[in-house]
């Protein structure tokens, strides 16, 4: 496999390449879509265990429970939605409208956990990468 800064200069001289990774990228984003649908229509079965301690010495009890795993089927979903907004804005991210009074517009800030996020699996990946470099 090729090392990824040498894909991206591919792209920067080939448009046509571009063009198709581009729209690779826009199926992937929509199949990313689809598998979110699919975690959440589908209950993903597991066991809960329970620890309870008695008051006596050899009282402590484990109570195994089967449930549907909520929790991690919550955290897929959300998960893939903010990576979604990230790198589709456009299409997956929150959109918001707004009217004014056109000699008084509205001024908005907007600060995006998501942002924040993003750069630092940014900067992870730099930090392995530079870290792969000196070994």
């Amino acid at each position: 496999m090729p090392h990824w800064t040498q894909v991206y200069e591919w792209l920067s001289r080939d448009e046509v390449l571009f063009l198709q990774v581009a729209r690779a990228r826009e199926a992937g984003y929509d199949a990313l879509a689809e598998e979110a649908l699919e975690i959440a229509d589908t209950p993903r079965l597991g066991a809960k265990k329970v620890f309870t301690s008695g008051s006596e010495e050899g009282e402590d009890n484990m109570t195994v429970t089967e449930e549907d795993m909520l929790g991690h089927r919550k955290l897929q979903i959300e998960t893939r939605l903010k990576l979604l907004a990230c790198w589709n804005p456009k299409k997956y991210g929150t959109k918001v409208a707004l009217g004014g009074d056109p000699a008084n517009p509205l001024k908005m800030e907007v600060q995006v956990e998501s942002d924040t996020y993003l750069a630092a699996v940014m900067k992870n990946a730099e930090l392995k990468r530079q870290v792969a470099a000196n070994e």
